[in-house]
């Protein structure tokens, strides 16, 4: 079952094709991005408006390769060529710091309740209230 169609396919008789107005924006990504351009640029410069992680998710998708059920709309040499150029550019940013993962959450264990006086009446009100007063040790 397909839950999403990726940009630049629709279905023509029930069969997935390459849309007549959004493949060819797909390949111009492409050609943008590995020419310099910032993801939001490239996407904005074909008329694509999302956030740069939504043209991020085109970059990085497989689907355009041909894989699944969807026609190859990019070479594998230029999906390579992207690929390692969002990794070059992540390095150039120092965004390539993979142990976040391995850091341990701060998981707090002394609380004090510093008040617990008040003359609201409201119960909801009264619970922020209350809560407010947690403070951590």
């Amino acid at each position: 079952m397909i839950t999403h169609i990726p940009f630049g396919y629709c279905f023509k008789d029930g069969e997935p094709s390459i849309d007549d107005d959004n493949g060819p924006k797909v390949i111009r990504l492409f050609e943008l991005y590995l020419n310099g351009y910032s993801l939001a640029d490239a996407g904005e410069n074909i008329g694509i408006s999302t956030w740069h992680c939504g043209i991020s998710r085109i970059i990085t998708n497989r689907a355009y390769l041909g894989e699944g059920i969807f026609p190859r709309l990019i070479s594998d040499e230029v999906f390579e060529k992207a690929q390692q150029e969002r990794y070059i550019r992540a390095a150039r940013l120092g965004r390539l710091n993979k142990n976040h993962k391995d850091r341990k959450p701060h998981i707090a264990s002394n609380f004090i309740l510093e008040s617990t006086e008040c003359d609201i009446e409201d119960p909801i009100l009264k619970a922020e209230y209350l809560y407010s007063q947690i403070k951590e040790v």
